[in-house]
């Protein structure tokens, strides 16, 4: 069995191995691309029916695709990819989320990143990519602090969107209830979870939202906005 993971560079060579061995070619398709058109040159001219034959021409020699979700599965079909399509979703190790985290070290974290003991935090945390939308929640922000006071939007991440949601914050008036953690070791990850109260995501580009199920292991209420790949993740 060949199984290859990436629709570019990869994809060549796996092709070619499977044409010269006989092995069965296996692909897991993991990216919605039509949610990426920031990073491409004329990416927003190509167009969506352009994406899906070029999609359907470049998995035709696959065996199996493999999908994470049902939202993959569903866009794989509508681009015309008519081999068989099973979804495996990717793995989590969820015990490392269960873990018991110490106070000080939360108290700690907390202290480094200016936030006061009485502060609701507001946990976004992930890549910061343009697809992600996390404008919208910072445009969010503005109309929670009209109410609330003792409230934080605690951004955890880093990427290419991060200089234009600064300048975003700036331009808000929102320096004050902003905090942007850049990028965080894995090992942190756990404790920045304990941190938050509330876990946030405006994304509709994730094919699986792999950090709502870490962010509901370690005990967070979720606020996400409606999407296909959280079905049978969210009711």
């Amino acid at each position: 069995i060949v199984h290859s993971q990436c629709e570019f560079f990869s994809y060549g060579f796996a092709k070619r191995i499977v044409e010269a061995t006989g092995a069965s070619f296996i692909h897991t398709y993991h990216t919605l691309y039509e949610q990426y058109t920031e990073y491409i040159p004329l990416g927003k001219r190509i167009g969506r029916a352009a994406l899906a034959k070029w999609m359907k021409a470049r998995l035709k020699g696959v065996d199996t695709v493999i999908a994470p979700t049902k939202k993959v599965e569903h866009t794989l079909r509508e681009y015309g990819v008519m081999q068989d399509v099973e979804i495996v979703p990717t793995g989590i190790h969820l015990e490392k989320f269960r873990e018991a985290v110490s106070e000080e070290d939360v108290k700690r974290l907390k202290a480094s990143l200016g936030l006061d003991k009485e502060d609701c935090v507001l946990l976004s945390l992930g890549r910061l990519g343009f697809e992600k939308r996390i404008d919208e929640l910072l445009y969010g922000m503005k109309e929670l602090i009209k109410t609330e006071e003792h409230v934080k939007l605690l951004i955890v991440g880093g990427g290419p969107a991060r200089e234009s949601l600064e300048k975003l914050t700036e331009d808000l008036g929102l320096q004050q209830y902003v905090r942007f953690a850049g990028m965080v070791s894995p090992e942190e990850v756990k404790t920045y979870y304990r941190l938050g109260d509330v876990f946030v995501c405006a994304s509709t580009s994730e094919t699986q939202g792999l950090t709502y199920i870490e962010a509901a292991a370690s005990g967070l209420p979720l606020i996400c906005r409606k999407d296909p790949c959280l079905y049978g993740v969210l009711e």
